[in-house]
């Protein structure tokens, strides 16, 4: 009895073991979780990084892309950005551990320094804050330390896949903010220009931090903020033999006795989308009726008081606006320009221009002379001591400050060799150890018997690659250097035998 008992038992539970084996239909199991490492890279466009003038704090979201839920959350107080990335932009890593699956999608919402709200207040940033709330967070300008204490924000994307544990993810950040600065001269050095006042209108009551196109904001056009203390004399001068028109004023920028920048109280602005590509002064005939930001400038020249009112171009976020000004004897006569870039471009910006002052140092030019002409002579070579019969000059360019100025061969039979590929900025004329480039010329081929290769080496200026700059102003330089005009300079190659008559018997 004992065993016939025992053996219904045993096939009521092999039934009831097989019964829960079919309710899970195949392929339903849940995503199994496991821990992933995410290296993140928060890098910004901010200059000058260092650790007097670094952004005040980091926070760092990750949500989940199904739900919005957020995953993990990072507050990071004076965040150091002491790496770099490879196009040199100051990078701080974050490394986070998340419990996730596969086929996740993460979304990673940056933002840098504190904010305002809409109500002046300090934003709350914590694990609570939504993604809905930092899309469409709203903020209202403040007065910031410098560049890199302004709002600042960045997003990022992500899918766990099946293949990896270990993620790296750079996350961009962007300022939200734009720049305004400005560059005030007179016409002649004699005359005695006051600026009185400086005032902005059309100011938008909020900005908004992370970007989007639909964002309208809204205008005040009732107040004005004044952008300067106390009045201001300009002792800077530029007249029209130098600039001829208002679209040359830029290319004196870093000139002081040229250009005088003006120290605003307050340079940031926020986004303002009215506006065109240009800037316009209001002659009495204007008709713009939108609500693009206006300056008012009022100025008084040998003693008589102007009123002028200029309207600039649409403000986006992370731009550098430069706005250029010209006044000249007559009361009643200015001229303005601007200038717009992306604010990370403040050191490297490309300028039109044509003209330049170039320091030059020539410490192996040696001369050549075929069909009747004098070349910079240079020899074919490679391995140790090639060098030695490579043609060999130094430019730095002193003015423009800021202006990328490249060197080029106009024939590719020759090439520049070395670290340099011949591509300067303007410098400061108070620090001589930077700017300077070394241009190194070789041939690229060996000598050919009864072929004479020649190239010319000439310099352009911003974006003008078919205008040769005047580079070379002194005559002496012009004449050791195998150039008729300033703008080129001659170059030959020369065979094994010639180099050795050149370098070797008259060192």
């Amino acid at each position: 009895m004992k065993t016939k008992s025992l053996h219904i038992l045993t096939c009521l539970l092999l039934m009831l073991l097989t019964g829960c084996r079919n309710e899970e239909p195949v392929g339903e199991s849940q995503p199994e979780e496991r821990m992933v490492n995410v290296s993140l890279g928060i890098t910004t466009r901010a200059d000058d990084v260092n650790t007097s003038d670094i952004p005040d704090v980091l926070y760092l979201w990750i949500f989940d892309g199904d739900d919005d839920s957020c995953l993990s959350f990072t507050q990071l107080d004076n965040p150091q950005f002491s790496g770099v990335d490879i196009q040199g932009n100051p990078v701080q890593t974050v490394d986070v551990q998340l419990l996730t699956t596969n086929g996740t999608q993460l979304k990673f919402y940056v933002v840098l320094n504190n904010v305002t709200d809409e109500d002046g207040s300090p934003v709350q940033f914590d694990a609570s804050t939504s993604l809905a709330s930092l899309e469409n967070l709203q903020f209202t300008l403040d007065t910031y330390g410098s560049d890199n204490k302004v709002p600042m924000s960045g997003t990022a994307d992500l899918t766990i896949e099946s293949t990896s544990n270990d993620y790296l993810v750079e996350v961009p950040a962007e300022r939200a903010v734009a720049k305004l600065e400005l560059f005030v001269t007179k016409n002649t050095p004699g005359s005695n220009l006051q600026i009185t006042g400086i005032t902005l209108s059309n100011n938008p009551e909020t900005g908004i931090l992370f970007s989007k196109e639909d964002f309208t904001p809204q205008i005040d056009g009732e107040s004005s903020v004044s952008l300067i203390d106390n009045g201001i004399e300009i002792n800077a001068s530029l007249n029209e033999a130098d600039a001829p028109g208002s679209d040359d004023l830029h290319l004196f920028e870093g000139d002081g006795s040229k250009l005088q920048k003006i120290t605003l109280t307050n340079p940031y602005l926020l986004e303002n989308p009215w506006g065109d590509e240009d800037i316009h002064l209001d002659d009495g005939s204007t008709s713009i009726m939108d609500s693009r930001y206006y300056i008012t400038l009022n100025y008084t020249l040998g003693g008589s008081p102007v009123s002028k009112k200029i309207y600039l171009t649409k403000i986006e976020r992370n731009t550098l606006n430069k706005v250029f000004i010209r006044i000249k004897e007559t009361v009643f006569d200015i001229e303005v320009s601007c200038v717009v870039t992306d604010w990370e471009d403040i050191e490297h910006e490309v300028q039109l221009s044509d003209k330049g002052t170039f320091e030059i140092g020539i410490p192996n030019i040696r001369q050549f002379q075929w069909d009747s002409k004098n070349y910079v002579a240079t020899q074919y070579g490679e391995g140790a001591g090639a060098a030695d019969r490579y043609a060999t000059l130094t430019l730095r360019m002193t003015i423009p400050k800021g202006v990328k100025w490249q060197a080029h061969l106009d024939n590719p039979d020759f090439e520049f060799v070395g670290e340099s590929d011949g591509v300067g900025v303007g410098e400061n004329p108070q620090t001589p150890e930077e700017g300077v480039v070394t241009l190194r010329i070789r041939p690229v081929h060996t000598y050919t018997e009864n072929e004479r290769r020649t190239a010319n080496l000439f310099v352009t200026l911003g974006t003008k690659p078919n205008e040769h700059a005047l580079f070379i102003t002194d005559a002496d330089q012009q004449q050791k250097l195998c150039s008729d005009n300033g703008t080129e300079i001659r170059i030959i190659q020369v065979s094994s035998a010639e180099g050795d008559q050149i370098w070797t018997a008259n060192p």
